[in-house]
């Protein structure tokens, strides 16, 4: 989460007398399951579609998105607020109807794939952002259920989205060996006798040997 520009901190400020909107928007880039390009798919919780600048979670950079309303985005768990290199996790709930989120649970990739969340700031007098929103949360997809409703019944989309912390836990599955030491440098034999090591050989340093 980056710091929140001064004319953000005071409509936080002013909130309690002048009031103030907020609102969700969430960007998930999938993939296009033939080509492997990123296609972007952007949502906020508010009626019809609406053209808007966000800071870039990456970068920084003012980008131009576009966001589709019209309840395609129903619900953004809270986004926590933490200060360590704690995995963190926020549920976003899309609605299983509406066809652009359709489009992309079934048309496009979105496992793993990294996403965004924007909580912009309106002035409720005037309805302009108060500010460029800056990135609230990043981080990646790990789950997208698609459940099916009964008849008559309403479904949704849970669609988890990982901080990027979580990559600090993942494992090198690559084992220290002559075969793979090959494949990232042939002709380097620096691991030649891994194997004969990894088997453990008691080595008699400093006696003599029976």
């Amino acid at each position: 989460m980056r710091s929140v520009s001064s004319s953000i901190n005071n409509a936080l400020v002013a909130a309690p007398d002048n009031g103030l909107v907020v609102r969700e928007m969430v960007t998930i880039f999938a993939q296009d399951r033939d080509t492997g390009d990123i296609v972007p798919f952007a949502f906020w919780n508010d009626f019809g579609a609406v053209t808007a600048n966000v800071l870039d979670g990456d970068t920084g950079a003012v980008v131009s998105r576009n966001f589709v309303g019209d309840s395609a985005l129903l619900v953004v768990n809270n986004v926590p607020n933490v200060n360590d290199l704690s995995i963190q996790r926020v549920t976003v709930t899309f609605s299983q109807l509406h066809a652009t989120v359709q489009d992309m649970v079934r048309g496009y990739n979105v496992r793993l794939a990294r996403a965004e969340i924007h909580r912009p700031l309106f002035d409720p007098q005037t309805h302009n952002l108060v500010d460029t929103p800056p990135c609230h949360f990043l981080g990646q997809v790990s789950l997208s259920p698609v459940s099916t409703p009964a008849a008559g019944g309403e479904g949704g989309i849970d669609i988890d989205i990982v901080s990027d912390t979580q990559e600090l836990t993942r494992v090198n599955p690559s084992r220290r060996s002559d075969a793979t030491q090959q494949r990232r440098a042939p002709g380097d034999r620096m691991m030649r006798y891994a194997s004969i090591l990894a088997a453990g050989i008691d080595l008699p340093w400093g006696e003599e040997r029976a």
